[in-house]
């Protein structure tokens, strides 16, 4: 666990949460509302948050303005649900990063729940 943890610290705990949401058959259920308002909480919350840098290994990335930030949310049924600066075309490079965390995490909480603290 505290593997994950670690690794959630390196990446943008946005993309994390919006990625698993999506993943989760539950996305679809709620109501559309809901949806937004949740993504407009996280928006909030985060768009402030200035840690990091750009990846200079990459140069498409490395020109990257580091003042946008937007979160967009695609349900598995089609509905798309965004906030913030979704206007801009940047590189998507780096996403693969918040899609494996968001398995892991996946994997960890599920052998978490059916294991035998959870019991």
């Amino acid at each position: 666990m505290n593997s994950i943890k670690k690794t959630l610290q390196y990446t943008r705990m946005v993309a994390v949460i919006a990625v698993a949401t999506v993943a989760s058959p539950m996305a679809s259920a709620l109501e559309p509302a809901k949806i937004e308002a949740a993504l407009q909480l996280a928006y909030d919350k985060y768009k402030n948050l200035k840690e990091g840098v750009n990846a200079n290994y990459i140069p498409v990335l490395a020109k990257v303005d580091s003042n946008i930030f937007g979160i967009a949310l695609v349900t598995t049924d089609g509905k798309v649900y965004s906030v913030g600066d979704i206007n801009s075309e940047v590189s998507i490079q780096s996403i693969l990063f918040a899609i494996k965390n968001a398995h892991k995490l996946d994997d960890v909480l599920h052998d978490y729940a059916f294991s035998s603290r959870m019991i």
